[in-house]
């Protein structure tokens, strides 16, 4: 049975990526979580809620044609589009799937995991992330890049915001993936990790590797 986040992102398939000019989006603000990746040349790239594909065009520059990109999401529409926009790019190297990130399970491990605006949306982070670090080889990178509202904002703002982000996109601020990771580093799970901020913390790339 499809969920409610599902429901959320089908109905936003065809027109999501005008959201990066509406909320302002760093110049280049998906190419540096990209660039987190750090040298993923020939390597397998997996990205957690993929969507319709907008950071397919970083990924595969960065894999190269002897590389591999593949998505995931629950959405069926952005699925779609997500794979007509490999198609009309002519990515052969690059695949969108349809599946849930906490069942999901890959014939081959990957050498890098990519969690582009996706992670403050998952229902049980922890979850997906003990499934996915299993299908991660030892040493391999994961990288979150997700927004953040701004500490600046007044409260009665701050509280808006975050009722109108979960009830548009899912998201919940109780999320917060630094320390989620902070976690897995004490357990001897992560290692290495970074944090590179933008616009005084409403932007950040989140970086860690596989112990």
């Amino acid at each position: 049975m499809k969920n409610s986040i599902a429901y959320k992102y089908d109905s936003r398939a065809w027109y999501f990526g005008l959201y990066d000019i509406l909320f302002f989006y760093p110049l280049r603000f998906r190419a540096r979580g990209a660039d987190a990746l750090g040298d993923v040349a020939g390597k397998r790239v997996l990205e957690i809620g993929c969507g319709s594909g907008l950071n397919f065009k970083y990924l595969v520059e960065r894999v190269g044609s002897a590389g591999a990109v593949r998505g995931i999401d629950i959405s069926e529409r952005m699925i779609a589009v997500a794979q007509t926009r490999c198609d009309r790019n002519l990515w052969n190297n690059a695949f969108a799937e349809l599946a849930d990130a906490a069942e999901y399970h890959a014939r081959t491990q990957f050498d890098a995991v990519y969690f582009g605006l996706s992670f403050t949306v998952l229902r049980d982070p922890r979850k997906v992330l003990d499934n996915i670090l299993e299908q991660l080889r030892p040493g391999g990178r994961l990288v979150v890049l997700e927004t953040r509202i701004p500490e600046w904002i007044p409260g009665f703002a701050r509280k808006w915001v975050a009722e109108y982000a979960h009830r548009t996109f899912g998201t919940s601020p109780d999320i917060e993936p630094w320390g989620i990771f902070e976690e897995y580093e004490c357990r001897g799970v992560l290692k290495n990790i970074h944090i590179e901020t933008v616009r005084h913390y409403s932007f950040y790339v989140l970086s860690a590797e596989k112990a």
